[in-house]
């Protein structure tokens, strides 16, 4: 599917979903999220993405780096690095994601566009400047070719196909034009693997967040001990482990308030807190309100 359509904050660390269809690998997605939510989980995929805030402010992260975001800039995320994004403010965000594979822009026979500017782009050791704030032409340029794509996408009329293409290259050719192709630095084989193991324990996280989760377990997962890899999750996810899994627990329940009416105790036991009052304390620290008082407010509105 490729008109935009609401993504889940909280997903696979993996993603395994197909984005787009094989003949037109482009996908568009559009996530609101509230005061105090989490709106991009860890994650990962093969395809690049760009995304561009419409509402509020978003720090993104990709890999380790961190890149603020107002309203009306975007960033780019190569293919396979890990992602995630950080609330800011207390007003909450909406943005777009535009999910693509790289290799579908190259043409079927070999040329200057992919000898020249997609060969770095499709082996990875080149990519795209992360953050786009339109200070300048050809960062300017980029935003207003998202912002058609964007349309584009929605109205979806007979040859957006060609256009959504044509738009893409044509941000590649501003990026050309500007400052150019940047080298990948995947960092010391040692932080690679680093990352690797990163992305084992996310995935363990996300699949077991309804079982208690003993912090030994994830740093005997990641190789450390028990204080570095605390150290390390946390600056490479500015939230603790304990913190990170609690917040993943919290937007879960929230959605089966949301979504469902089962009791608050049963919702606070499958999504992991063994004790009422302290998924009540969570709760209230990351939305601000009591389960009862979102469930009251949020009840099947999706808003």
């Amino acid at each position: 599917m490729t008109a935009a359509v609401t993504k889940s904050a909280a997903q696979a660390a993996k993603e395994n979903r197909v984005h787009g269809e094989a003949l037109f690998p482009v996908a568009a997605y559009l996530h609101r999220a509230r005061p105090g939510e989490m709106p991009i989980y860890a994650h990962w995929h093969e395809e690049a993405e760009f995304l561009m805030l419409l509402e509020g402010e978003l720090a993104l992260q990709i890999g380790t780096s961190l890149h603020p975001l107002k309203k009306g800039e975007a960033a780019f995320v190569p293919g396979g690095e890990i992602h995630a994004g950080h609330p800011r403010g207390d007003r909450g965000c909406a943005f777009f994601a535009l999910v693509f594979r790289m290799d579908w822009l190259r043409g079927g026979a070999l040329d200057r566009v992919q000898s020249e500017y997609l060969a770095g782009l499709l082996d990875g050791s080149c990519t795209l400047p992360a953050h786009y704030d339109g200070a300048e032409a050809w960062s300017a340029s980029v935003l207003r070719q998202l912002s058609a794509i964007r349309d584009a996408l929605a109205a979806r009329k007979p040859g957006y196909e060609l256009e959504v293409k044509a738009r893409l290259l044509l941000i590649l050719a501003s990026v050309a034009g500007g400052p150019g192709w940047r080298a990948r630095h995947r960092g010391r084989p040692q932080d690679r693997q680093r990352m690797e193991l990163l992305k084992a324990v996310i995935t363990h996280i996300e699949t077991r967040y309804t079982d208690k989760i003993y912090l030994r377990e994830l740093a005997e997962l990641a190789g450390m001990s028990e204080s570095r890899f605390s150290q390390f999750f946390k600056k490479t996810m500015r939230l603790s482990p304990m913190a990170y899994i609690n917040r993943l627990r919290v937007e879960k329940a929230a959605e089966l308030l949301r979504e469902t009416d089962r009791k608050l105790l049963d919702i606070a036991l499958e999504v992991g807190f063994g004790h009422p009052g302290y998924f009540i304390r969570r709760f209230r620290e990351l939305t601000g309100m009591t389960p009862a008082e979102y469930r009251k407010r949020h009840f099947r509105t999706g808003e």
